[in-house]
């Protein structure tokens, strides 16, 4: 601080010229000065952070290390312990080897690793508080679950909220609210992982506080923390709905966050179909069929509108992720289901069910995917190919999407 001070005085006074046409306590004298004053400010700020060293990611490799085959059945120990229990056998490992040797370790056993990565951030919080080196150290590895600890492990750790299943709208609601808005909100969450991926990652540790069973309350979390902002309200109850999934379908029926609930609502029912059928056009007609139950059965449009859009996201992920063809006949193959399931809609319904297809499509095959669905398209639809297009440059949490079709407003 000193430097920087004395610093200021130096440039201050190199400016002499500059300054002695202005007279001393102006306003304009002021300016100048403050400005100054600033730019070594920012520049010393800017040498500080060159200089940081992140603490959470080291130079060993683990991989390569002799002492490999002991840790990685450590590390698989923790699996079968509790989360605290976990937590301490793993923090240790974090001082030698980084959360990224660790995470590669669990890498080259499981590269989806999502629920082990878990543990892995939330030992990291008990490192540093420090977002910027978090959030670098996580990234978005493991499917960002080594995020999403980090997203538990700051709100129980940091905030200092106590896990209690029995609190719907009380303290601990307003605290885990107060917690979630500032971390979302941080700039370097948003630089590295994301706003909208921290919005799922916040409705995961809603769930996980409300003991994954209620997510009547985890959503009460969701639609406090986000008042009046449906679009965060929807992707915070995304992660509630996939970490506390309702099943059958007919239990979203009366969330206020439906395109949320049905999102992943239909993945068990879809997931219990794969066992029973070795044909992919079997499946896709009992999906197709399902159309029916969401054109009549929700009790709102919100919640028709919420039913169709995941009902085409999840058919879409079957069709996309179970079909072994190649990549240019899945893609063939899911035009020709997209078309079955949205031909028909009009209005709201159409264009739920054309951006919850295109939602899962863009994720597996950013290129080409929206071409060719979109590209023979019905000119009786209401809803325009340009439209379509415009849905296809939406990434998986954009705030572009018009999710107020899927959102109650209470």
């Amino acid at each position: 601080m000193l430097r920087c001070v004395a610093l200021t005085a130096i440039l201050v006074s190199l400016l002499s010229p500059v300054t002695s046409a202005v007279e001393p306590g102006s306003t304009e004298h002021q300016d100048i000065i403050a400005a100054v004053g600033v730019a070594v400010a920012t520049q010393h700020f800017a040498s500080a952070v060159q200089n940081h060293k992140n603490s959470l990611i080291k130079d060993s490799e683990l991989l390569q290390s002799e002492d490999y085959p002991k840790i990685m059945s450590e590390i698989k120990a923790s699996y079968r312990l509790d989360d605290q229990q976990a937590i301490d056998l793993v923090q240790p490992l974090l001082a030698t080897f980084g959360v990224n040797g660790v995470l590669d370790a669990i890498e080259s056993q499981n590269p989806g690793c999502h629920g082990e990565a878990h543990v892995v951030g939330r030992a990291a919080v008990r490192y540093t508080s420090n977002l910027t080196d978090l959030a670098q150290a996580c990234g978005l590895r493991c499917h960002t679950g080594c995020f999403h600890g980090v997203a538990l492990g700051l709100v129980v750790d940091q905030a200092g909220v106590d896990k209690d299943a029995t609190d719907v709208t009380g303290v601990l609601t307003t605290k885990m609210s107060n917690a979630f808005r500032a971390l979302c909100n941080d700039s370097t969450i948003i630089d590295t992982v994301g706003a909208g991926e921290c919005l799922h990652a916040v409705g995961h540790t809603a769930a996980m506080m409300a003991d994954e069973v209620d997510y009547e309350k985890a959503l009460s979390i969701c639609m406090t923390a986000y008042e009046g902002t449906p679009v965060f309200q929807h992707y915070c109850g995304t992660g509630a709905f996939m970490q506390i999934t309702p099943e059958p379908p007919t239990a979203c029926e009366s969330t206020a966050l439906p395109g949320a609930c049905y999102m992943y609502s239909w993945r068990p029912f879809f997931r219990q179909m794969w066992h029973g059928m070795n044909y992919i056009e079997e499946l896709t007609v009992l999906g197709i069929q399902q159309k029916e139950y969401c054109i009549s059965k929700p009790p709102t449009a919100v919640h028709k509108a919420g039913c169709i859009y995941g009902l085409a996201s999840h058919l879409a992920e079957t069709v996309v992720m179970h079909d072994r063809s190649r990549v240019e006949t899945r893609i063939k193959n899911g035009k020709k289901v997209f078309n079955e399931l949205c031909g028909g809609l009009e209005g709201e319904l159409l264009a739920a069910c054309v951006e919850g297809y295109l939602l899962r499509n863009m994720k597996y095959f950013p290129k080409g995917a929206a071409d060719e669905i979109c590209s023979q398209w019905s000119l009786s639809w209401s809803y325009t190919r340009e439209m379509c297009m415009e849905a296809a440059q939406l990434t998986q949490y954009s705030f572009d999407r018009n999710v107020e079709r899927y959102v109650m407003q209470l």
